[in-house]
């Protein structure tokens, strides 16, 4: 069964920098790859895939210094959202948009993620977070598949674990069992003998809208009594 959990962190200062080379090597790279789509399709109708943007990313990150500072999965994955998003597109939603270095900020991790106590393991780097010792349990025990780290706006780190939660879910056992009989004269008979009715409200709303219905056949257009008909 998966689970979110969704975690304040609190990075040191180092460990923010780290943070925010990867906030601004994901938005890079994904300003990038959109333009990148946009400008093939419009001028050579070509269509180029995710797997092959993010391909080219890594090529780009071996010759661009700061990026190498930031892990590989978690730039790569901007070429995967642009692809998703113009996915999105063509189900009804909106168009892709470039990110913007003044609003929400977030990139996400899949490997060697993991927790012990209030820290969480990333990039060689041990960031304290506050949560419930419930969570805490939940996070230790379970299969981290992903982890977003995410800016808001008022300047709070925060991160939200996609968990695959193994444990078993235990019931509250109870002797209190009940039987129910559906039928069309009543709607529900309990085998306790309770009996709910069945009060028909579609076909007596059918029988109410057939009157009405020649109420307004008899009256004239433009006439009082259809005007007030029509607002029944």
């Amino acid at each position: 069964m998966h689970k979110r959990v969704k975690v304040r962190v609190y990075p040191t200062i180092k460990q923010t920098v780290m943070l925010e080379n990867h906030f601004n090597a994901f938005r890079y790279f994904y300003n990038l790859c959109l333009e990148y789509k946009k400008t093939l399709w419009s001028d050579h109708k070509v269509n180029i895939s995710g797997y092959d943007m993010a391909k080219e990313i890594l090529q780009i990150r071996k010759e661009t210094g700061w990026l190498l500072n930031c892990k590989a999965e978690c730039v790569r994955e901007a070429a995967y959202q642009v692809d998703k998003s113009y996915k999105n597109f063509f189900k009804g939603r909106g168009f892709p948009k470039f990110k913007s270095k003044h609003g929400t900020q977030s990139f996400h991790a899949y490997q060697a993620i993991s927790t012990k106590g209030n820290k969480l393991k990333f990039f060689k780097n041990q960031i304290k977070f506050k949560t419930s010792n419930e969570y805490k349990e939940t996070l230790e025990l379970s299969k981290i598949k992903q982890v977003t780290f995410k800016r808001d706006l008022v300047g709070d780190y925060w991160a939200t674990f996609l968990i695959e939660d193994n444990r078993d879910l235990i019931l509250e056992k109870n002797d209190n069992c009940i039987g129910l009989d559906l039928g069309i004269k009543h709607l529900i008979i309990t085998s306790s003998g309770k009996v709910f009715e069945n009060n028909k409200f579609l076909e007596k709303e059918k029988y109410n809208l057939k009157k009405l219905q020649r109420k307004f056949a008899k009256t004239k257009k433009g006439g009082k009594n259809r005007v007030k008909l029509r607002k029944k």
